[in-house]
């Protein structure tokens, strides 16, 4: 948010990069593009990655914590949390290294406090492989 320093200060709200191309902010087509929380809001996290020392798997647990408080103003622009609410999460993963593929499994839980989005479970499985392999 325009004016406020690392959570210090109440700031500006509905401003930041609103401008001639931007009318509405930086949505698409309701969708935030800069952050996924949307404009305005806040997000805290807190986490710990443990990188075991196991030569024979690279792999890799990590955990982490998320609070934030979305769409405070009500804008009706995103439609990704329409309406003022806090959320409480949790994510955890586990990444894999067989050389070139790197594999990653995790799970991330999210519970509503304030009624204005639903809670969610999701489940990622992900595969990087660099392009210099090829």
């Amino acid at each position: 948010m325009v004016r406020r320093f690392f959570g210090a200060g109440e700031g500006t709200p509905n401003v930041a990069y609103r401008h001639y191309v931007y009318l509405n902010g930086l949505y698409h087509d309701g969708l935030p593009i800069g952050h996924g929380i949307g404009g305005d809001g806040r997000a805290y996290s807190v986490g710990v990655t443990v990188a075991p020392d196991d030569f024979r798997n690279f792999s890799r647990y990590s955990f982490k914590l998320m609070y934030a408080e979305v769409n405070p103003a009500n804008q009706t622009i995103n439609r990704a949390f329409s309406k003022n609410d806090k959320w409480l999460g949790a994510q955890f993963t586990l990444s894999w290294v067989v050389r070139p593929v790197t594999l990653t499994a995790g799970v991330d839980v999210r519970r509503s406090h304030g009624g204005g989005s639903s809670n969610a479970l999701s489940l990622m499985f992900s595969a990087h492989m660099p392009l210099g392999v090829f």
